[in-house]
Formats: C-alpha cells, structure tokens, sequence
C-alpha cells in the first residue's frame, strides 16, 4: 500500500491547468492543496527534513498556516516527529500524522505540481 493509498489522497489535474486534492480525511486534503505552489511545499519539505534529523532547533517557525477564502488551516511541525493539523474552526478536533508520511505525501505531491519541461519529457521518451 501506498502512502497515498493508506490516507486516500487522489492528486488531479484539471482541464484548467489546475491543481485538486481529495483525500479520505477533509482538513489534510484542503491542507495539502492549499500548498499549490512548488517554492512553499519545498521550504516546508526543508523544514520536515531538519525534523527528522534531529535539527528542530534549527526551524524558523514549525507552524504553517495558510487561508482559503475566509477559512484558515494550520498544519504544525511537532519536537516529537508528527505533524498535526486542524482546521481554525474546529481546533479540538486536531489530527497528527507520523512526520515521515507527511514528507512522503508532500514530497509526491512536489513532484505533481512541479512544472514539466517539454525538451525534459522528450528526452525520456527518446531514451525508451
């Protein structure tokens, strides 16, 4: 099973040009779409990666919020290797996740997002 698979996330591509996320828990698919844009999931991989090497001293600020219309999701990067998230609305109801799934969800997620070369798609064909 899947990263993906063991939360339910589906990442789509619209017609559009843009970017969708379900997954089987709300707060963590809005959370996840909510960082469309390949700078800020970088910084906060950066961020779980000095979690994870023991370095959480060395983050500037755990705490990632953003806002989706009126709507405020905040997702924190915990001493303990989780993450959790909530919605502003409901902060009792707080779900944590194990770090290192939270890496391998946004890292995923990065590599849907990040903007695909032509020439770049073209040389892999051309290596087949």
């Amino acid at each position: 099973m899947t990263i993906l698979e063991k939360y339910g996330i589906h990442f789509y591509k619209k017609s559009n040009g843009r970017f969708d996320v379900k997954a089987d828990n709300h707060d963590l698919g809005t959370f996840i779409y909510i960082y469309r844009d390949v700078d800020s999931v970088q910084q906060l991989l950066d961020d779980i990666d000095l979690a994870l090497n023991n370095q959480f001293h060395l983050i500037e600020d755990p705490n990632w919020g953003r806002e989706l219309g009126r709507d405020v999701y905040l997702g924190i990067i915990n001493d303990d290797q989780t993450f959790d998230i909530y919605y502003e609305h409901s902060p009792k109801i707080v779900v944590t996740y194990p770090l290192d799934d939270m890496k391998e969800i946004f890292s995923t997620w990065l590599d849907f997002i990040k903007p695909r070369s032509l020439f770049g798609d073209l040389k892999k064909l051309l290596k087949r």
